[in-house]
């Protein structure tokens, strides 16, 4: 069991909803760590939808401290509540923004800042924003994991970007026709987790896979987007499927359910 607050977090995953069908988004992945296009190959739990939460919360939060055109982008005193409240509710130190204020000199007015501007607070506490933003990531991937209408936006824009070409991706990853080589071996943490989250159903056509009702059900785990369409080996990308609408589904676009099944009827 993990112990989260889910402070702040919903507004958090709604951004990264938002920002998961724009195309410029995905160039906030560091691509040029080979670790990271590694995971477009191998299952990790460390996944691809984990670091582009990280960059979109981290990257959006910078750069509404910055200049916006020829405004100073300068939070409102209930933003910046809100964040000290964050680093209180996480146990993560911080200078307090009334001790920065306290402090600050005529310096940032020099640079074109004005002494209340989040932006010089933001860079004097960076290694605690980015703790905060590692800390918060993982509660927002708990909220949007189990939203496939979501991951299915999440990897279709993934898979968009990939054709691309702006990812130089290393010859091992790839087939002889440039898509992503299936990872072969599927680790039981992986299945386990995408069978709870299905309820050990067929998400399309809702037949039980549990066993217990019928023992002639094969279980498929499926890639949302396929990888002949340039989908990825990643956690998020992964759904449960009964053999006959996986065999529907096969090479086709990709897809996913928008039924759940409910807390009770």
């Amino acid at each position: 069991m993990k112990k989260y607050s889910f402070f702040f977090v919903y507004e958090l995953a709604a951004l990264v909803d938002g920002f998961a069908g724009d195309q410029s988004s995905y160039n906030y992945i560091d691509w040029s760590n080979p670790a990271i296009t590694k995971r477009l190959r191998h299952f990790s739990k460390d996944t691809i939808l984990h670091h582009f939460i990280y960059q979109i919360i981290s990257t959006y939060q910078y750069e509404r401290a910055k200049v916006d055109g020829d405004t100073i982008a300068c939070y409102e005193k209930e933003k910046i509540e809100i964040l000290e409240t964050a680093f209180h509710e996480y146990s993560i130190a911080v200078e307090p923004y009334s001790l920065y204020l306290a402090r600050a000199t005529g310096d940032y007015r020099n640079h074109g800042y004005p002494v209340d501007c989040y932006l010089p607070w933001y860079e004097n506490n960076k290694d605690s924003f980015n703790n905060l933003w590692m800390t918060l990531t993982p509660e927002v991937f708990h909220i949007l994991f189990p939203n496939r209408s979501f991951l299915l936006k999440f990897n279709l824009g993934l898979a968009q970007y990939l054709t691309s070409g702006k990812v130089k991706l290393p010859s091992e990853l790839l087939t002889s026709k440039g898509f992503i080589k299936r990872d072969k071996t599927f680790p039981a943490w992986l299945k386990k987790a995408v069978y709870f989250r299905e309820h050990g159903r067929c998400i399309f056509c809702e037949v039980d896979l549990s066993g217990l009702l019928s023992t002639d059900r094969q279980i498929h785990y499926d890639h949302m987007v396929p990888l002949a369409r340039f989908g990825v080996n990643d956690p998020a990308n992964i759904q449960l499927l009964c053999q006959a609408c996986n065999l529907k589904k096969l090479m086709g676009e990709g897809s996913t359910s928008t039924r759940y099944a409910a807390w009770w009827d």
